[in-house]
């Protein structure tokens, strides 16, 4: 009888132990995995912006807001490092509406839908450092917060470069509304 309880025990103590040296080996793993992930993400993001810049080269100006529109990186990121790329990603769809409108020859078009999305963006990016620093002090309830603001700050992100992207399609002379 104390053979078998003396078993348990040290069973028990061993699938500790493995499910300890398992948590560290995934918090070891999970960093570069999520560094991995969200390269990938922002090189498909990346792909969308050539994808359009072909397009607007090409005349074709509905491909090319439509893509730039897609093109939103919409994850939060666990690096400064990262978050500061996405920040330039998405400061370089932001010119290429710019570009796009100029096409208007000398007209402001746009201009209230290129601030709605630049005062986004701005938020985006406060909501972002916060989100890094929960990530370093380990508050997991304030993580989850800052988690579900970016989700809406998506949201919001999209809809306002899709209004962006319909605005200047609408402005721009032999521009067809798809």
């Amino acid at each position: 009888m104390f053979d078998l309880l003396l078993a348990v025990v040290l069973a028990a103590a061993g699938l500790a132990v493995f499910g300890y040296l398992g948590s560290l080996l995934w918090q070891a793993a999970a960093e570069p995995l999520a560094g991995t992930v969200e390269r990938a993400r922002l090189k498909r993001c990346e792909d969308l912006v050539v994808r359009g810049d072909t397009a607007l080269s090409a005349g074709d100006l509905r491909t090319a807001l439509e893509s730039f529109a897609s093109a939103v990186y919409g994850s939060p990121v666990r690096s400064a490092t990262m978050a500061s790329a996405v920040e330039k990603h998405h400061t370089g769809i932001l010119s290429r509406f710019i570009a796009a409108s100029d096409r208007r020859r000398g007209e402001n078009v746009g201009l209230l839908s290129l601030a709605l999305v630049d005062r986004v963006l701005r938020k985006r990016k406060a909501l972002q450092s916060s989100y890094v620093a929960a990530l370093q002090t380990g508050s997991r309830g304030r993580r989850r917060k800052l988690e579900r603001e970016l989700k809406g700050n998506t949201r919001e992100l999209r809809k306002a470069m899709k209004d962006l992207a319909a605005e200047v399609q609408r402005a721009v002379p032999g521009a067809s509304l798809h």
